[in-house]
């Protein structure tokens, strides 16, 4: 049985990836918000994305927030296209409960689980340089390098795969994510979705592509 599963948390969501048989681990995750940090506005009701891909056998389903609903930036959202790019390609303890429950609804078979980390876990860029100013930038980006630390100690303790979003939207923290953002400078635009999408297929063995190709 092949799986692909991978969570992305708080602002920024939980996303999974399943294969078309067996329960889907949308179906019995739980819904509270994990790892709430410290003056973390009350988080959006969760919301699922589904995206099927094609020739193989696999359903992408993207579980959490208005990030993974790419509501916000009304473009095509990373579960979208990282579904769509799939097959196509060449070559804390709330985290660790989501994981366990994701690999217990599978039965223990075979599961692959991603865990993304954030490029803030607060709004970046131009808006909220403008709103709270350059000392907040600082202190959220702290804040979120230590959290990215703790998210992925959780993944690999769990044996996941932690795919950092950091480097891909801020570099070594010197660039400026205003272009990759939506106008709230929270969420997502089509760009950064398209970011998303791509660190998660280089996170992708070769080994599940071919399979979902069906040549390997």
């Amino acid at each position: 049985m092949w799986l692909t599963a991978g969570a992305l948390l708080l602002p920024a969501a939980i996303w999974v990836a399943t294969s078309s048989s067996g329960p889907s681990v949308a179906d019995g995750l739980p819904h509270e918000t994990p790892l709430k940090a410290v003056a973390t506005p009350t988080p959006t009701p969760p919301s699922t994305s589904t995206a099927s891909v094609a020739p193989g056998s696999a359903t992408v389903v993207g579980i959490g927030d208005s990030v993974t609903s790419a509501t916000v930036c009304g473009c095509t959202g990373f579960v979208e296209s990282y579904a769509a790019n799939l097959p196509a390609a060449d070559g804390g303890p709330d985290l660790a409960a989501i994981l366990l429950a994701a690999k217990d609804l599978r039965g223990h078979q075979p599961t692959r689980i991603f865990v993304t980390d954030y490029w803030n876990v607060f709004a970046d860029g131009d808006v909220a340089r403008a709103s709270d100013g350059p000392a907040y930038l600082r202190w959220s980006d702290e804040l979120t390098r230590a959290l990215n630390n703790t998210i992925c100690a959780v993944a690999r303790n769990a044996r996941a795969t932690c795919v950092d979003l950091y480097a891909p939207f801020k570099g070594d923290g010197s660039l400026d994510p205003t272009t990759l953002l939506a106008a709230d400078g929270d969420h997502p635009n089509a760009a950064g979705n398209n970011l998303i999408s791509a660190a998660l297929m280089a996170a992708t063995p070769m080994g599940d592509i071919q399979h979902l190709q069906g040549t390997g």
